[in-house]
């Protein structure tokens, strides 16, 4: 593996519900459901305790909300997640808004009551109809994952932009990422990356690290690592341990190379639980960036990030085992790991196993299962899938000879950066050349 494959390892992204697959970082989620209790708890007068619980007795809804939240957090009574269910739909049967919400939150946690997503959506909805920013969010997150109703993406872009149009950072951020991968809403990177400014500025840190990542990319706005950085540098400093491994990554890059800092950060993520920077130090160990090289260590911090489920780092271990750096050389356990990291989204781990195939390391040679690999590693948008089946066009192996289609697989490659698909294309364009100038020689010698 080169180290420009390698490389590749540091630009995992974790999996979200709508699986966006994207260069680096986290495409982010806001947590849901919301927090209960409109009212902050802070301003809820214990002494009053007493009358509250009688006018709730009484019927009063906005009473019986409060002695909820009373009961829902433990204020001068013992935490009590059942009456502050019951409190909670006594108002909710009154059409008390902040009560029906609440309700519906504890339906879908299963708090206080036994866990029942289509009854949270019912109360949602009858809070989000009133108005409440909170529901029409809280419901657009059920219509977004099909919790309670069928997954649907366009009811999920309508309830989120009424709260994103109201200022809720949360569906601001989330309603960004629909436009940002065109689900329920066509693809619009501006667009979204207008929603995730506007909850970046109220400090959300998920959309403060999904806007640093269309900067990084340039999608929607002009592409500047500087700003990228100045927006993940916001998240980790309100805490977003997801934001770290964000700047280790831009401190990896060649122009900004920083390796003992990315190290650092790397570290900070991966103390947080972050599979991805622990995968991150056991790049930097395999090539002594930062560090002295040291392969034992490297495979020690990819088998956690492994065990984590970054499929990177399976491919990492798949690689060193390939290699036989710091183990033992197996083509077979090379085999066993790159076909985990395969399964969970690694394209260069789809490339390996196809030239396994191509060149029979520890396998026989089979052209049509390297084709397969390769075929899948191109579906990703991975450039070295691309080109080996240019090349296995090209070559006539496990496929009929098609120029044709070996130049579009080397284009594609090329166009996507790839260094030796630009050398196949730059000696195509000089024999060409070379062709044409014998051909006007020959033309010209038929004419005098």
């Amino acid at each position: 593996m080169s180290s420009k494959h390698l490389s590749r390892l540091l630009g995992v992204l974790i999996v979200v519900p709508l699986v966006f697959a994207d260069g680096i970082a986290t495409a982010v989620f806001a947590a849901a459901p919301a927090a209960t209790g409109r009212e902050p708890v802070a301003v809820f007068n214990v002494a009053t305790l007493p009358a509250l619980r009688a006018a709730a007795q009484q019927g009063n809804p906005r009473a019986q909300f409060k002695l909820a939240t009373f009961y829902e957090h433990g204020i001068g009574v013992p935490k009590d997640l059942e009456l502050a269910a019951r409190w909670f739909q006594k108002a909710a049967l009154q059409g008390y808004v902040d009560a029906e919400c609440d309700l519906g939150a504890l339906y879908q946690l299963g708090n206080g009551v036994r866990q029942n997503d289509a009854l949270a959506v019912l109360w949602f909805r009858k809070a989000a109809v009133c108005g409440s920013l909170t529901a029409q969010y809280d419901l657009g997150l059920c219509y977004l994952r099909g919790r309670g109703v069928p997954q649907d993406y366009n009811l999920a872009a309508g309830w989120l932009r009424k709260a994103a149009s109201q200022g809720y950072a949360r569906a601001q951020n989330n309603l960004g990422l629909l436009y940002q991968n065109g689900c329920g809403v066509p693809k619009n990177y501006a667009v979204a990356a207008r929603w995730f400014r506007e909850a970046s500025r109220q400090g959300s840190t998920a959309a403060q690290i999904n806007f640093g990542n269309l900067y990084l990319h340039g999608q929607g706005v002009p592409q500047s690592r500087r700003r990228a950085m100045k927006w993940y540098m916001r998240a980790a400093a309100r805490g977003d341990s997801r934001a770290y491994y964000s700047i280790a990554y831009i401190l990896c890059d060649r122009k900004l190379a920083d390796y003992k800092k990315a190290l650092r950060w790397c570290r900070m993520g991966a103390a947080a639980g972050d599979a991805r920077a622990m995968s991150g130090i056991g790049w930097l160990y395999s090539r002594g960036l930062g560090v002295p090289k040291n392969y034992r260590i490297a495979m020690t911090w990819w088998r956690k990030a492994a065990m984590a489920g970054d499929a990177n780092a399976m491919g990492g271990i798949g690689w060193l085992y390939e290699k036989g750096y710091g183990v033992a050389k197996s083509y077979q356990q090379a085999m066993l790991w790159y076909e985990k990291g395969a399964a969970a989204g690694n394209a260069d781990s789809m490339v390996r196993l196809g030239l396994f195939y191509v060149r029979g390391d520890g396998v026989a040679v089979d052209y049509a299962k390297a084709i397969r690999w390769f075929e899948r590693a191109a579906a990703t948008g991975a450039p070295e899938g691309e080109f080996n089946l240019g090349r296995m066009y090209s070559e006539g192996l496990g496929v009929r000879r098609n120029p044709d289609k070996a130049e579009t697989w080397f284009e594609k490659a090329a166009t996507a950066g790839y260094p030796p698909a630009r050398e196949v294309l730059k000696e195509r364009d000089n024999v060409t050349s070379a062709s044409s100038r014998v051909r006007d020689k020959k033309g010209k010698r038929r004419n005098q």
